[in-house]
């Protein structure tokens, strides 16, 4: 997301709002993955939560590929689409016995979506006639989540239809749906600069 509307929303908020690099993006040099983009979102939520923010008190937040991390660690941390640990636990000396521990879920305030895709691989063979392993892939993950979520698209996005938001919203469990909205006029990443997404976020959280 770009820093005039992390800033913007801040300011109509007044809320604070952190915003970084995934790996292999911006300042953040590495090589840029599914599994790393969420190992930095995991990265995040450790820090703010290490630093005395609750669970509770976070809200995720992505736009086109960001939503798809979201999804990708809501899934992991806030449901049961995560494996669950293999613990080896040594009894004596002679003896190892093997423990499978569940994973505590962390609950997580909420979830917003914004102009997110399906499954990237889907965009890219959309425009570029590629076939690709696919990453991301958000509909079997949003079927596991437990946390409250909105959904946002623009009207007009000319990367990834409306539809796409449609199938997503219909995958989130009927409980955990909290809004689905579309913004009119708004294409792919000019959403971002509309007043009306401040808007429909706000809403959002008044529900939390």
């Amino acid at each position: 997301m770009c820093l005039p509307f992390i800033e913007n929303l801040a300011h109509h908020l007044k809320c604070n709002v952190v915003g970084y690099d995934y790996t292999g993006y911006g300042r953040n040099e590495g090589e840029s993955s599914e599994r790393n983009s969420v190992e930095d979102l995991r990265d995040v939520c450790n820090y703010l939560h290490d630093n005395g923010i609750t669970w509770e008190r976070m809200v995720l937040m992505g736009h086109s590929l960001g939503g798809g991390v979201s999804i990708s660690f809501a899934s992991q941390e806030c449901g049961k689409w995560g494996e669950t640990q293999e613990i080896e636990m040594k009894e004596d000396f002679e003896r190892k016995e093997e423990k499978k521990e569940e994973k505590k879920e962390k609950k997580i305030g909420g979830m917003i979506i914004i102009s997110t895709f399906t499954s990237i691989c889907g965009v890219v063979s959309k425009y570029a006639g590629m076939v690709m392993t696919d990453m991301f892939e958000n509909i079997p993950k949003l079927k596991h989540i437990n946390i409250p979520v909105e959904v946002i698209h623009g009207q007009e996005d000319e990367l990834i239809g409306v539809d796409e938001s449609v199938e997503i919203y219909n995958s989130i469990p009927d409980e955990m749906r909290y809004g689905y909205d579309i913004i009119n006029g708004c294409k792919h990443n000019d959403i971002l600069e509309n007043d009306e997404l401040i808007k429909v976020i706000k809403r959002f959280l008044e529900k939390l």
